[in-house]
């Protein structure tokens, strides 16, 4: 007897969900009579991050406050680390690949692209294409709510999706290194010079894909300092934007 893996159980109603996303080809004809509203777009958060800002740990524990505080149909969900094994296995692209879209330089990048390849055939994998698949899996995501949603330009792909609530998070250049040091035990003296690379790495990326677009204030409805404000402060910042109402779209 196979036993599914954790990743499995965790993801299968958000997966069981996006499936039945309904996308009708034209409206539906009622009669005046009988018109209703359809229902309310669920909310969904994305969160964009400098680097170790730690991130990865504050959506895990968001994840699990919205839970409690936030009940509702199925439960919410975390896509940071699972995102990039969703794409991998729906495309069957590599993890490293994936990964690589927004933290590696882009030259190494295209190097590794130019000896892959998506079937057997000819066509040769290209970033570009790469990164087509992870929007469109954060855009099915979105639009089935109650997900978070780290990285990958999330903030630039689900923007005008209604019901979204976008946060970044930062920190001091310092705190980023000791974080950094702590969790892949870089040498000190190397840690700050990978860090700034990661830096670059990252703004050639939003280049790359958004260069009309800015990580600017504006986009966000919340930036917090992960330096001065405690985990449980911004976890309670962040559930009273998901409860709040949803406002009109514009």
């Amino acid at each position: 007897m196979i036993t599914p893996s954790p990743l499995n159980l965790s993801v299968r109603p958000i997966v069981a969900t996006i499936r039945t996303v309904p996308f009708p080809l034209k409206p539906i004809e009622t009669s005046p009579t009988s018109q209703t509203s359809p229902p309310p777009p669920l909310p969904f958060v994305t969160i964009s991050r400098e680097p170790y800002a730690g991130a990865w740990s504050f959506a895990q524990q968001l994840v699990e406050a919205l839970n409690t505080c936030d009940p509702g149909p199925r439960p919410w969900t975390c896509w940071d680390r699972e995102l990039v094994e969703k794409v991998a296995a729906d495309h069957n692209l590599s993890k490293v690949l994936i990964e690589a879209i927004e933290n590696e330089r882009h030259s190494w990048l295209t190097d590794f692209l130019t000896s892959l390849s998506y079937t057997d055939g000819p066509e040769v994998a290209d970033e570009s294409r790469v990164y087509q698949h992870v929007a469109t899996t954060i855009r099915k995501l979105a639009a089935s709510g109650r997900v978070v949603i780290v990285g990958r330009g999330g903030v630039f792909i689900t923007r005008h999706m209604p019901a979204g609530i976008h946060i970044r998070l930062v920190a001091p250049f310092e705190h980023r290194v000791a974080f950094f040091n702590q969790q892949c035990g870089i040498k000190p003296a190397d840690a700050p010079g990978l860090l700034r690379q990661l830096e670059r790495n990252r703004h050639a990326f939003y280049k790359r894909h958004w260069p009309n677009e800015s990580i600017s204030p504006e986009n966000f409805a919340a930036t917090l300092n992960t330096a001065q404000v405690n985990l449980q402060s911004m976890i309670q910042i962040v559930e009273s934007l998901v409860l709040q109402p949803v406002p009109a779209p514009n």
